[in-house]
């Protein structure tokens, strides 16, 4: 009876939750990519995306891909592995243009590491679309029956049973 009002719950959650599709707006954006490894570190220009998603709490939605887009052109392109790569952004461009300042001259002012500049000509963020986020059931849970004994790694043990 539990595990149909369980099922009963889950079903009903996920048919009434639906993916809010965030607003757009335009952001400023530059990113930083430095290697433990190599003595140069690269930094694109500031650059602006038109419509890129924002969420409410003012964070760039899928902010990972645009710094996947900035490591993905070093290792094809200028054919450099293990990068770093960050994205810095904003929707205030004074804002940004204060943080890329900041993060300029402290690798302009550091002699160990060379700062690169990547021109808007040499590479440039592309929006990310949005994908609505698919909602997936979980599965049912397996009968403990069903486990041999004898089968489980050594140091765990089932619910209320002890180790020995």
């Amino acid at each position: 009876m539990r595990r149909w009002l369980l099922v009963l719950a889950l079903t009903a959650l996920a048919l009434g939750a639906r993916a809010i599709v965030p607003p757009q707006a335009r952001v400023y954006i530059f990113g930083f990519a430095a290697s433990f490894k190599d003595s140069v570190a690269y930094i694109t220009e500031i650059q602006t995306i038109d419509s890129a998603y924002v969420l409410k709490h003012g964070f760039l939605a899928d902010r990972s891909l645009y710094s996947t887009q900035l490591e993905h052109f070093l290792e094809v392109d200028m054919e450099l592995s293990d990068m770093t790569c960050v994205v810095f952004f904003s929707k205030s461009k004074s804002k940004i243009e204060k943080q890329f300042l900041r993060v300029r001259k402290k690798y302009t002012t550091d002699h160990a590491v060379v700062l690169s500049p990547l021109p808007r000509e040499t590479f440039a963020f592309e929006r990310e679309e949005w994908i609505e986020p698919e909602v997936t059931e979980m599965p049912a849970e397996e009968s403990e029956s069903q486990e041999p004994e004898g089968q489980r790694p050594p140091g765990e043990a089932r619910a209320g049973e002890r180790l020995r």
